[in-house]
């Protein structure tokens, strides 16, 4: 290339070097850099961030701000990322210590705070900065590497309830009748612009909103509960009833799903009926109908216009994923007399299957098609269907032949990563991973599912043995999952090459201190003596050796099975 090239190239204007910009692979736009000083500039303060802005990768816990980051060093980071995923390079931790009964467990993420519905209790996982976030490379660059830190837990019990006698602001606490898992929550809505305000939904058909106390309180409330001999519970600010409930006792709710905002959240009973509350207003009646089906397995409620569906309530079934559009409907007797409800369908025949887990991606931080809907389904297949298309079969499908073989369906599903999904295994706790741009597009052929076989890799989850994998979140290069004893995590950025880099050093030491008291019990329970009957020696108690660091994985091949190791945290 001539020195004439150069300028002529450095002198392009923006509109035009911006149609550049965008047919170049990423290597090819750094490569760029190269030519010279004026082109370097450019691709710096108008290439690279051109390149974020269509690539967009998911950044809510991300650390430091994502406005402090250069976008140089974003786009290695969330590269990064990408190269991990495709070469199966991450950390994998169990968070927190193993919970004492197993649970259907919820889970939740926000911009600072991991949430864990576990039984009747919540436990909140702070997400802390970190200084260690830092480094500084060989030529004394600044390099921002990761997300926040895992802080231990605050346990708060919803077994007791917070309220106002006679309205004379004395706040006095009572202990409800121990349901058993009637009472276990089953979803938990973040409301956005309130800090530490959710709604709260439990199976025995309770709704509140509540309110979890701030850090600056929270000393305060463990005080008061040492002195009373009390637990620290949270505030209960409204109870919601949906319409149809105050003539009759109330139903069993078996999934409670929100807007993005906060703004809306709708639940769905196990007999059926769907209620969709105004979160800001619990005097008002909620929106209601019944489903022709018995049950919704799985539930979505969108209010984003950027979707061809816009506002509307996606409910899954049994063989298919019903759609309701929401925007033109102003009452209950409206929805149960909706003409325009569309339905998308899973495998062609028999329509036996059932969605279990539905997500859309966000498209304000990812650049996946804000129209493309995942689902994962009881035949062990997730499933993409595009709202733009007039068909209601799905356009994607994906599998890991192995898990489809042991017929493990898919519990819970994901976006992550630029090109990534993830599915939830309900068997032995396995998170299995495809590339959406290497999927086997559907098809009548695809009814032999022998046939079927993705590219992709799975993997066991720490200490997720007989467990299914009941919801997971994913963002800035890091996964949280729940199996029914346990919260685990696995990291594909760079923050488990340093030190209290995934989980703070407080939550090390208290892992620390249960590991050590585990190795001293561990002696307890060795067999204690021969069985007179059968001659066999007895165990007095089942203990569990499950590891809480580490993860196995394996590649979906046609033949043959291929381990790997995660990486070991620092």
């Amino acid at each position: 290339m001539t020195v004439t090239h150069k300028a002529n190239l450095d002198n392009l204007p923006d509109d035009v070097l911006g149609i550049i910009f965008r047919q170049l692979e990423l290597n090819e736009l750094v490569g760029l850099k190269q030519v010279g000083r004026g082109i370097s500039e450019r691709v710096n303060s108008y290439g690279i961030p051109l390149y974020l802005s269509d690539h967009k990768q998911s950044n809510l816990t991300i650390s430091p701000s994502l406005k402090q980051w250069d976008p140089l060093h974003l786009v290695k980071y969330n590269h990064y990322i990408n190269q991990s995923l495709a070469q199966h390079r991450f950390h994998a931790l169990q968070i927190g210590s193993t919970w004492s009964k197993s649970v259907i467990p919820t889970l939740e993420l926000t911009k600072d705070q991991l949430v864990v519905g576990c039984g009747n209790r919540i436990l909140i996982h702070p997400l802390l900065d970190n200084d260690s976030n830092i480094i500084h490379d060989e030529n004394d660059c600044k390099e921002e590497y990761g997300g926040k830190v895992i802080d231990k837990a605050k346990e708060y019990d919803l077994n007791f309830i917070q309220e106002n006698h006679n309205g004379n602001g004395n706040n006095q606490q009572q202990k409800k009748h121990n349901q058993g898992g009637k009472s276990d929550i089953i979803g938990i809505v973040p409301i956005e612009g309130l800090y530490n305000d959710f709604i709260v939904a439990q199976f025995d058909g309770t709704i509140q909103k509540i309110n979890i106390p701030k850090s600056s309180d929270q000393y305060e409330m463990e005080e008061r509960s040492v002195n009373n001999n009390a637990p620290t519970i949270p505030k209960i600010k409204a109870k919601y009833n949906p319409s149809y409930n105050n003539q009759i006792p109330k139903e069993s709710i078996n999934t409670l799903i929100g807007t993005n905002d906060g703004k809306q959240f709708m639940t769905t009973s196990v007999s059926g009926k769907v209620s969709i509350y105004q979160t800001h207003s619990p005097w008002l009646d909620s929106m209601n109908f019944q489903l022709k089906a018995a049950r919704a397995w799985s539930s979505l409620l969108t209010n984003s216009n950027s979707t061809t569906i816009g506002h509307s309530a996606l409910l899954g079934i049994q063989g298919g994923i019903e759609i309701y559009p929401l925007s033109s409907i102003s009452s209950s007797a409206d929805m149960n007399s909706n003409a325009k409800r569309r339905r998308l369908i899973g495998p062609e025949e028999p329509l036996l299957s059932s969605p279990y887990d539905i997500q859309l991606p966000c498209p304000d931080t990812t650049s996946h098609n804000p129209n493309l809907l995942l689902s994962g389904w009881y035949d062990s297949y997730l499933r993409i269907h595009d709202l733009r298309s007039s068909s209601n079969l799905p356009v994607m499908e994906f599998s890991d032949s192995y898990a489809w073989a042991d017929g493990s369906a898919f519990y819970s599903c994901g976006f992550i990563g630029e090109y990534n999904l993830v599915g939830g295994g309900s068997k032995h706790g396995t998170l299995s991973f495809f590339d959406i741009r290497k999927s086997k597009s559907n098809s009548k052929s695809n009814s032999n599912s022998n046939c079927l076989i993705n590219d992709g890799w799975s993997v066991f989850s720490p200490g997720g043995k007989n467990s299914p994998v009941y919801k997971i979140k994913s963002d800035n290069g890091k996964i949280f999952g729940v199996t029914e004893k346990r919260l685990f995590t696995l990291s594909f950025d760079k923050s488990g090459l340093y030190q209290n880099g995934i989980i703070s050093n407080s939550l090390q030491q208290q892992e620390q201190l249960i590991m050590k008291q585990k190795e001293k019990d561990k002696g307890k329970f060795k067999p204690n003596g021969w069985k007179g009957r059968g001659g066999k020696w007895s165990w007095t108690v089942k203990y569990d050796q499950d590891e809480s660091e580490g993860a196995t994985g394996y590649e979906h091949r046609d033949r043959g099975i291929e381990l790997f190791d995660s990486l070991i945290a620092v």
